[in-house]
């Protein structure tokens, strides 16, 4: 079967949906050996973000972020540690508004914040500057992001622009965006920072989760904690060779390099997850589309689906990607239930083997086979 179709995990535990491979690419900085030790900023943005063209010309480290924010952050910050970085300053740019905003695949709330307070406090910065508008409405997320990072929290508390490019601490010190970007890319910006002008609001809130209570921050780090589990017993890699019906030793050894990661407790290699509305997904648990690289769940199945269950189908499409990274063509059958199965102790089910794994999800305006 091609794989142009997302895979999807329905309730009723029938196969459906995989879109095709190809990988999402990140825009990538050059710069020179002089510049990377010269830096002590990082920024910090989302891997979709539009109508923000001067994020090219930065020199600064960008981490395009597509899951967790601050599990990818921290990453990135422990890895300019190792290289004898030392990083004082975070520059979080993403569109927001009325005090919210979704930076990978969560909302910032001041209880995500309050779940992932051990490795906010490890951050060591001494300035954080949130470029999203309105972010300083939400006054819940700007005093638990100080205290808790003990940095100076920068936000403004209407619009980003360049006709309005500066934001404040609480000590009433003042930042401009001209300082990062420039006075030539600020002259040149036609847009802003908000959510709810010039279509962005479909980008950042159709069809993806508007409730920022409901943050996927725990599952994902239960999920993670997992994975990581049979990664080191060695769990997950007999169930991707089996499912999979790996043959070839390049296969094999990309495979174990991914898992050889996440047992170390790495998981900046794994999909993205994004929560969408039930009739994007009608009758779908969740879906994986190889071409966004994304994990998809369907929100209104997840207030009432419990932790194995949430865990089971987030395993499922996991398996459906490792069939899109390591097979030119999709395995036979639903590879990711088999996958599941097998790392749930439980026997592969024939009838699982033979079932068509293909259907339709909408993503924002685009319908995904």
């Amino acid at each position: 079967m091609g794989r142009e179709v997302a895979c999807l995990s329905e309730r009723c535990q029938e196969g459906v949906a995989r879109r095709s491979s190809s990988s999402l690419k990140h825009p990538r900085h050059y710069r020179s050996s002089r510049q990377r030790k010269r830096s002590s900023r990082l920024v910090a943005t989302n891997h979709n973000i539009n109508d923000v063209d001067w994020l090219q010309s930065l020199s600064e480290d960008i981490a395009w972020i597509k899951g967790d924010p601050i599990q990818e952050i921290s990453q990135q910050l422990n890895q300019n540690r190792r290289a004898g970085k030392a990083t004082r300053e975070l520059h979080i740019v993403a569109h927001g508004s009325d005090g919210e905003i979704k930076l990978g695949d969560t909302f910032l709330t001041k209880q995500y914040l309050e779940e992932s307070s051990q490795l906010l406090q490890g951050w060591e910065l001494k300035a954080i500057y949130l470029w999203s508008c309105e972010a300083g409405l939400n006054t819940g997320l700007t005093t638990t992001l100080a205290e808790l990072t003990k940095a100076e929290v920068y936000s403004s508390k209407g619009i980003i622009d360049q006709e309005k490019p500066n934001i404040a601490s609480k000590k009433a010190r003042i930042a401009s965006l001209r300082a990062l970007i420039g006075q030539e890319q600020l002259q040149n910006w036609s847009n802003n920072l908000n959510a709810n002008v010039n279509g962005l609001q479909v980008e950042l809130f159709d069809g993806i989760n508007p409730d920022p209570t409901m943050t996927l921050s725990p599952l994902l780090s239960r999920w993670h904690h997992q994975l990581r589990a049979w990664a080191v017993s060695g769990q997950l890699l007999d169930a991707a060779r089996a499912a999979l019906e790996l043959k070839s030793n390049t296969q094999s050894t990309d495979l174990c390099d991914l898992i050889a990661e996440l047992a170390e407790g790495n998981t900046s290699q794994l999909p993205a997850v994004e929560l969408l509305k039930e009739a994007a997904m009608p009758g779908a648990a969740g879906a994986y589309a190889a071409s966004t690289g994304t994990i998809y769940l369907n929100r209104d199945w997840l207030r009432t689906a419990n932790d194995s269950q949430i865990q089971a189908v987030l395993t499922e499409e996991f398996g459906h990607h490792l069939d899109a990274q390591f097979n030119a063509k999709d395995t036979k059958g639903d590879e990711g239930k088999i996958f599941a199965q097998l790392l749930n102790d439980k026997t592969s089910n024939k009838n699982a083997s033979l079932s068509n794994d293909h259907g339709y999800i909408r993503v924002g305006d685009d319908n995904i086979r």
